[in-house]
């Protein structure tokens, strides 16, 4: 008898969820999309932009202003939208943001003063730091603070090297050059195999860092072209209100 009394509540239940989720698909039968705003994200857009983007009404000047806007898809209304709710997902994949040379002409014409070009040069380095490999790379870079760590790893591995060259060179039989005639003086504190060794050791860990970063970013592009809609893509309604 319980169970019999509590199933139209049930149903009703399950009737009402039904319709709260068709109501909530948009008018061209896409999925609907489901916003969780990443705070961090927010606050760093917010640092390196000034935190006017906030200002933004989405009255679409910038979008109307800019001359590289495309009509199917307009920047950069749509990426403040999504910056201001901390969309990081859609905008790592937006490949409008790298069509903004930051001209600064839909700043000047911000009747609320936002910024947009600012706010877009602000994207660009959140999605550089995103996709560099390692991740935690792409943040020292980006911060001034860790600028002695960046010169001070460099100088404890070649200090390392420096008092590790005897070894190595007796293990891997490496035998200096002798003459009467001293070419390079400095030869004898760093010799060439050693210079060569680091040379070639930042080189090929800086181009494995440029692959893996620039495979993953231009995967996620191929997503985003124009003609294939993107999954999950929230959209803002055209230029101007």
């Amino acid at each position: 008898m319980e169970s019999e009394n509590n199933k139209p509540q049930l149903d009703g239940e399950t009737a009402v969820r039904k319709n709260l989720q068709t109501a909530a698909l948009p008018s061209n039968g896409s999925e609907p999309v489901l916003v969780e705003p990443d705070l961090n994200f927010i606050l760093n857009v917010a640092n390196n932009s000034g935190d006017f983007y906030k200002k933004c009404f989405q009255c679409g000047t910038c979008s109307a202003t800019c001359p590289l806007s495309p009509d199917s898809a307009p920047f950069p209304r749509k990426e403040i939208a999504w910056a201001v709710w901390g969309m990081k997902s859609q905008l790592m994949q937006d490949p409008d943001i790298w069509l903004c040379y930051q001209c600064n002409d839909c700043s000047m014409r911000c009747p609320r003063g936002a910024r947009p070009g600012e706010v877009m040069g602000a994207l660009r380095q959140e999605c550089v730091k995103h996709y560099s490999f390692p991740r935690f790379l792409g943040k020292w870079v980006n911060k001034p603070e860790y600028i002695p760590l960046l010169l001070g790893i460099p100088a404890l591995l070649l200090t390392v090297a420096l008092y590790l060259k005897d070894p190595i060179a007796n293990y891997l039989k490496i035998v200096p050059s002798v003459g009467d005639r001293i070419v390079f003086s400095y030869t004898s504190m760093l010799p060439h195999w050693l210079l060569i060794s680091f040379f070639m050791f930042f080189s090929v860990l800086s181009f494995v860092i440029l692959i893996s970063g620039g495979y993953v970013f231009g995967k996620l592009l191929r997503k985003a072209r124009p003609g294939a809609e993107p999954q999950n893509r929230l959209k803002v309604s055209s230029r101007g209100c």
